[in-house]
């Protein structure tokens, strides 16, 4: 049978005069690496860094790093030789890949890529009462709170009903 990990041997010769064993011999086996986890591609805050891992198997693997599309070895990352790598801030969408080697093969990763977060954008909206309502609300907190907790639609909808009603039904305004 196929031999998937290392096995040791030996073997005993025998005749009507003696018996004699050899030494054992060490058959190791090499297993070519293999990716079971590829690194992932995340999104960061602008200027921060992100952590990077792969997941590997096979006989005394090593890793190195580049930055770039998978395959592309022309720019090796210094000193990243481990299955998790620390990328430097990261200013811009960035592309990172890994190789896995031993003696007796090599595998690339897929390529991950760490992207830039985009900054929320909070919009808010003007509610600007109407020149009536804001003198008839000036000088009374309780007014001015209901009126802050309307949105404009609504605030148009109560401001119509009070000139066609009348103050009177809605003492508030």
């Amino acid at each position: 049978p196929p031999l998937t990990e290392t096995t040791s041997y030996w073997v005993r010769a025998t005749n009507d005069a003696a018996t004699a064993d050899s030494q054992t011999a060490v058959v190791t086996v090499l297993m070519p690496p293999s990716i079971l986890t590829q690194p992932a591609s995340l999104a960061v805050k602008k200027g921060k860094r992100a952590t990077l891992h792969v997941s590997a198997v096979g006989s005394l693997v090593k890793y190195q790093w580049y930055q770039g599309k998978a395959g592309v070895t022309t720019n090796p990352v210094p000193g990243a030789k481990s299955s998790t790598f620390i990328t430097p801030a990261i200013k811009a969408p960035t592309n990172y890949w890994v190789r896995v080697t031993n003696s007796v093969g090599r595998v690339n990763s897929k390529t991950a890529v760490v992207t830039v977060l985009k900054a929320a954008a909070i919009k808010q909206a003007a509610m600007q009462p109407a020149a009536a309502t804001t003198a008839a609300m000036a000088g009374d907190p309780y007014t001015n709170w209901i009126t802050s907790q309307l949105d404009a639609a609504q605030l148009a909808d109560v401001q119509g009903r009070v000139a066609a009603d009348g103050a009177a039904r809605h003492p508030i305004f």
